[in-house]
């Protein structure tokens, strides 16, 4: 026999009576299963009962509506719309008093696609906490993948100048994971500030942090940074 919720989610059912049934159960398994099924389906009918989820006793069941929310809201049709309402609801969420659950709402944050991310996510790139750090730099690269998967035309500006300071100072941050998505954040967005940091980047002792911080400059068509690419042709790793 198929599971119901597998079935629903396969059929793409966001009525089906298994899903309610799971969302209200007094199991917080299931109720986690429920969030994850919405946000699976990704219909803008999911929405109100991930709301309510979001607000749930159980941090399992949180931290899965956060990540479920975060699905709907990249494409503005599964939003319905909402995208601000999500935002507001994941922005309180941020406050809550486990970690899983405000990385799952600040990872949430980058996927709605809204102008004003760089100041949603500012509080979490100055949070002493490195893994909301790490995060909030995924979420800045998120928006902008999302605005431009919306109006591929559009031109999107530079990221704000306090919002570049602090990834110049993130470039240098204690967490390899946080350097790490510095870099890569600089080899998916074209910015030709971000140059002089690249090239610092390019000398990590991290693998993949010397490929993004590489990458970023071949996008960027870094005219001043020839020593840079010369000194990788003899990197250690091919």
């Amino acid at each position: 026999a198929i599971d119901p919720i597998v079935d629903a989610e396969d059929r793409r059912n966001v009525e089906a009576p298994a899903i309610k049934a799971a969302a209200a159960s007094k199991s917080s398994t299931l109720r986690t299963r429920a969030a994850l099924a919405y946000g699976r389906i990704q219909s803008s009918a999911g929405l109100n009962p991930l709301l309510q989820l979001l607000k749930d006793k159980s941090p399992d069941v949180r931290e899965a509506a956060a990540f479920a929310l975060g699905q709907l809201a990249w494409q503005a049709d599964f939003a319905g719309g909402r995208e601000a309402e999500i935002q507001t609801e994941l922005s309180a969420a941020l406050a809550d008093n486990k970690q899983k659950v405000r990385l799952a709402a600040l990872a949430a944050i980058g996927k709605i696609g809204l102008l004003q991310t760089p100041d949603l996510v500012a509080s979490a790139l100055s949070s002493s906490d490195a893994k909301m750090r790490a995060v909030a730099v995924q979420a800045l690269f998120r928006y902008r993948l999302v605005l431009r998967l919306r109006e591929m035309e559009k031109d999107l500006g530079d990221l704000p100048a306090p919002t570049f300071d602090r990834l110049t100072v993130l470039a240098e941050d204690s967490d390899p994971t946080v350097r790490r998505n510095v870099a890569y954040f600089f080899a998916r967005v074209v910015d030709a500030r971000g140059e002089k940091l690249l090239g610092k980047l390019a000398e990590s002792k991290d693998k993949w942090t010397r490929v993004y911080a590489l990458q970023g400059l071949a996008r960027m068509k870094a005219k001043n940074s020839t020593d840079v690419l010369s000194a990788a042709l003899k990197d250690r790793e091919y």
